[in-house]
């Protein structure tokens, strides 16, 4: 389970400056997100398709929709080759992708905050691509949950 997400400076500024950290911080105190604890592989199709339920995936762009879904689907079928790329300090590393990040990647956590109409515009809120700004949103929701001083997550 992961608690310590990256980010980034200039991400961080961009959803404070367009007003989601402050709607991150307002569902955390009316207890509307929290900690989901473990993620189970057969559990993240539930969650997605409680996503479509609520009808996000009315709004997702439709050229982009056929390379999302294969991207998705990569994510499942070879799960030992699933990495992310992480720059600090100059160097960047391999860090294995955990059930989580593919909730963060497909914007379920994201989906927790933002509107059907607004999940999918990142251009709207400054990021250059789709996951840059549902993986930033899910970044912000940890960094928030675990805002206690012993448990801070990198940024």
């Amino acid at each position: 389970m992961r608690y310590k997400y990256n980010l980034y400076p200039d991400a961080r500024e961009k959803l404070d400056s367009t007003g989601i950290t402050a709607r991150v911080i307002a569902a955390k105190d009316r207890h509307e997100i929290g900690n989901t604890g473990c993620i189970m592989q057969s559990d993240i199709s539930d969650m997605v398709n409680d996503m479509k339920a609520r009808g996000y995936f009315a709004t997702f762009p439709q050229d982009k929709l056929a390379d999302f879904k294969a991207k998705a689907n990569s994510l499942f079928a070879t799960p030992e080759n699933r990495k992310w790329l992480v720059h600090k300090h100059d160097k960047v590393h391999e860090e294995g992708i955990e059930n989580e990040d593919v909730l963060s990647l497909v914007g379920y956590d994201a989906s927790l905050i933002l509107k059907p109409d607004e999940i999918w515009n990142f251009e709207k809120f400054g990021f250059r691509n789709m996951t840059d700004f549902t993986g930033s949103v899910t970044a912000l929701i940890s960094d928030v949950i675990h805002s206690s001083p012993f448990r801070r997550g990198y940024t």
